[in-house]
């Protein structure tokens, strides 16, 4: 048998249930996705669960909704476009997006860059920022 004290078996099944419930509730409402991971229920109703980076195509998917975003937030092409409004119209883990965020300015014809009014900005804004290079950047223009 197991060396483990009955009363920690019974506190590590608890917490189990409970970590297994709240991963059911969110796999059935979709908040999952914001923890990088994303379910689906197979043919016998099951629940099968990936990690969505490991997802096919999941890099090629983030970079597609970020021009399709930038497109629909732009009021014309080659504005800039704030990172707090992209975000909200993204779906992805927050490090996903903010690898395809470096990945896309490292391209012509893509720049982010700091907001130059540093007072401007609320802490939403200071939240969806991309690190690059140790700045935080709040914009995203994209040309032609």
């Amino acid at each position: 048998m197991s060396d483990i004290p009955t009363q920690t078996a019974a506190s590590a099944a608890r917490d189990l249930g409970v970590s297994v419930g709240t991963l059911y509730k969110w796999l059935a409402n979709g908040k999952i996705r914001e923890h990088g991971v994303a379910g689906r229920k197979d043919e016998r109703g099951r629940w099968v669960i990936i990690l969505i980076e490991d997802a096919p195509g999941a890099a090629a998917g983030v970079e597609a909704q970020i021009r399709a975003a930038y497109t629909r937030l732009a009021p014309r092409p080659g504005a800039w476009v704030s990172l707090t409004e992209l975000r909200s119209q993204v779906d992805g883990p927050r490090h996903l997006v903010d690898d395809v965020l470096r990945e896309l300015e490292r391209r012509p014809g893509v720049n982010l860059v700091p907001e130059s009014n540093q007072k401007t900005l609320t802490a939403e804004d200071r939240g969806a920022a991309v690190v690059i290079g140790g700045q935080d950047k709040h914009l995203l223009w994209m040309g032609d």
